[in-house]
């Protein structure tokens, strides 16, 4: 069996006229609209190598520098939690920063906001 090339589509940006899909809503354009910083969505469809091709080829163009942010802290634990529920998501962007040598920069907004862990744990980690 031969494995299939990973394909990384470029990702499109997040503009403050950006529409989401109906029904859905998102305020993520309300966000790109107050920030200077580039907002672009990385698809983890194909995995941690495809995502790192994604951020390699952003770094190509002249982003060479990656801005995580996780909302509640959970990219702080140990990963053995009790209560945590998805760690992954952030695991696999720091980490495809890492193999695409993309310096990046972890930001926590509202630990333990998102109920996944107590704010008492989210600095012992």
């Amino acid at each position: 069996m031969v494995a299939a090339p990973v394909v990384a589509r470029p990702r499109p940006a997040l503009t403050p006229t950006t529409q989401p899909i109906a029904p859905a809503g998102s305020t993520l354009p309300d966000l790109a609209a107050d920030l200077s910083a580039r907002l672009v969505l990385l698809d983890p469809w194909q995995g941690l190598a495809a995502m790192a091709e994604q951020i390699r080829r952003l770094a190509d163009t002249g982003h060479d520098h990656v801005r995580i942010v996780d909302v509640g802290g959970d990219i702080l634990t140990h990963g053995d939690e009790d209560a945590l529920c998805s760690p992954l998501v952030d695991a696999l962007v720091l980490v495809a920063c890492r193999i695409a040598q993309v310096p990046a920069t972890v930001y926590v907004a509202g630990p333990g906001t998102d109920g996944e862990i107590p704010q008492d744990d989210s600095w012992t980690a």
